[in-house]
């Protein structure tokens, strides 16, 4: 854990942002005429309110799904069971963006991308870094250095919703540093790319557990992309040492996706997700250490279905999600784990379902969505630590209502 920072320290933090953003166009060279500098971003104010207490960052911003049960022993009540409201702006982003120069026969390019979102809870509403890469573009070729979307996330299919958790954790969610080089002959995408662990997309204990692996996590993605229409497969593999004593592990998924439309007016998107410790892409699972020092992952597999209009002003959308954890593909001794490195091991299955309405006028948009998430938790597993729900267990749900405006520039 992090100490908060200080009155003192936080001043300075916001003198030092305050700097940084008026200083900003100055520190900025003039483009030449081939070169082009562009600003961009949005400021987005939003509203939430939930029935329930939720596993959660930022004050609640970013919430995942329900907590389970937690009884008072003296009055009985179940504590969790308690409202929240929020009101925020520190999703509002800034993003700049050079491009119009050729090197090496290639477009040369580059993002930097920045949110008020903040690294950790004590640094909520202060400046943090997204987005930071170098991109080299040829006719059939691509080459992307720098801090990026993770492929498990894929920018050509992921959830329309309003909640910045993107789907998590039925969708994976994750920004690497990575090298991807994507090869795009006619409609084919391959995209083969190595990244590392960083910030909040990592293992439980640290993005240490896969630096001192001495590997980088491997991707493979192969698309097919026809005018509006994207179909896709994906793997991801990953190396892990939990202590500089420890053996190294591997972890893996696979993942399937599809985006086309539906007639003139309707998108569908949808995608598969199975895999193991792919808590890196906050989601469930996790892995769990033995008293013989061997490593025992937890699998999951989720699957979301995402339906949208594509009118203008006025656009519905509908998103449903459902995940389940399936615990370790061998037998585990509960008694023989000396370390847990999960997150919910104790959830069976999870689902959620999300109906939205959006209202675009120009760079203006209103936007409110009404999510209901529920999940089943219990303390009885199998042999493989598989939760086993009894019939005594009873699912709990949160509904959060979520209003936003946004303005685009």
């Amino acid at each position: 854990m992090h100490a908060a920072p200080s009155g003192i320290g936080r001043m300075r933090q916001w003198v030092s942002t305050l700097v940084a953003l008026v200083l900003l166009p100055l520190l900025v060279p003039t483009p030449s005429a081939a070169q082009e500098l562009s600003l961009s971003g949005f400021i987005k104010a939003e509203n939430i309110y939930d029935t329930r207490q939720v596993a959660q960052v930022r004050e609640g911003q970013f919430a995942l799904f329900p907590l389970p049960r937690d009884i008072d022993a003296a009055t009985g009540q179940d504590l969790n069971a308690t409202d929240n409201l929020l009101f925020a702006t520190f999703q509002s982003r800034l993003a700049l963006t050079g491009s119009g120069t050729e090197v090496l026969g290639a477009q040369l390019s580059g993002t930097i991308e920045a949110d008020f979102f903040g690294a950790i809870n004590s640094d909520v509403s202060e400046f943090r870094l997204r987005h930071a890469f170098v991109k080299l573009n040829w006719t059939q070729h691509e080459l992307l250095l720098g801090q990026y979307w993770s492929p498990l996330f894929t920018t050509a299919v992921y959830p329309g919703v309003i909640n910045f958790t993107t789907g998590a954790p039925f969708q994976p969610f994750a920004r690497f540093p990575q090298i991807r080089y994507t090869y795009k002959p006619g409609a084919l995408r391959i995209m083969a790319l190595v990244s590392q662990q960083r910030d909040a997309f990592a293992e439980i204990g640290g993005s240490k557990l896969q630096q001192q692996s001495g590997l980088p996590a491997a991707h493979l993605h192969v698309q097919r992309v026809q005018g509006e229409s994207t179909i896709g497969v994906g793997t991801y593999l990953k190396h892990v040492r939990p202590s500089l004593t420890s053996d190294r592990f591997s972890a893996y998924a696979v993942q399937g996706y599809a985006k086309t439309n539906l007639g003139e007016r309707l998108q569908l998107r949808a995608k598969a997700t199975y895999g193991n410790d792919l808590t890196d892409h906050l989601m469930t699972g996790g892995f769990v250490t033995n008293t013989d020092g061997g490593h025992s992952c937890l699998y999951l597999a989720s699957g979301w279905l995402d339906v949208t209009t594509t009118s203008q002003p006025l656009a519905v959308g509908l998103f449903g999600g459902y995940l389940v954890n399936l615990g370790s593909n061998e037998d585990i001794d509960a008694d023989a784990i000396v370390a847990s490195h999960t997150r919910t091991s104790g959830m069976q299955n999870l689902w959620r379902v999300a109906p939205r309405v959006t209202y675009t006028v120009g760079k203006l948009r209103f936007a409110a969505e009404l999510e209901a998430t529920t999940a089943l938790y219990t303390n009885n597993f199998t042999d493989r630590l598989r939760p086993d729900a009894l019939s005594s267990d009873e699912s709990v749900t949160n509904v959060r209502g979520l209003f936003a405006a946004y303005y685009f520039f």
